[in-house]
């Protein structure tokens, strides 16, 4: 049986209208002040320069809220797409050359028997005679495979 002020959620468990109100105010915080691709605004900062000095809270239970306020309030964040957009974005940018390195990486990395992103890492870099970084490397490929097509196994699992 319900208890006063408490709400039942999708399954069997109950959730109390409060923890409801602070997760929706949390979400609107998080949806007005994100920005895609920006490490700045990333969700860690948000907490930490915003959501912490409003509403003190651990990292745990502000991950916590944003799961509430996902699952049984209905909001959807979508950070994959604003993310794979952001890629987008990096492409519509790239220099003529940049563009052509690009289909050279993705290239050597399709062709690579490993799985694991610092091992085609390593071996592409290795391969090619390339001085970039881990970071690069990767968004190298994300731009591969989101903007130009590629099938780079080593993605799939990040």
């Amino acid at each position: 049986m319900l208890k006063q002020n408490q709400i039942m959620s999708r399954g069997k468990s109950y959730i109390h209208e409060n923890r409801l109100r602070k997760a929706k105010i949390i979400a609107n915080i998080v949806q007005k002040h994100y920005e895609p691709g920006r490490q700045d605004r990333c969700l860690e900062w948000i907490y930490r320069n915003i959501v912490n000095k409003q509403y003190p809270m651990c990292l745990a239970t502000f991950m916590r809220y944003m799961h509430i306020a996902r699952k049984h309030l209905g909001y959807n964040f979508d950070f994959q797409n604003r993310s794979k957009q952001y890629i987008f974005d990096i492409y519509d940018r790239m220099q003529p050359d940049t563009i052509e390195k690009v289909k050279y990486i993705c290239g050597e990395a399709v062709r690579s028997k490993y799985e694991r992103q610092t091992d085609v890492y390593e071996e592409t870099t290795e391969r090619l005679g390339l001085d970039i970084s881990l970071n690069q490397f990767l968004m190298y490929l994300r731009v591969g495979v989101y903007c130009m097509g590629y099938e780079v196994r080593c993605l799939k699992k990040s």
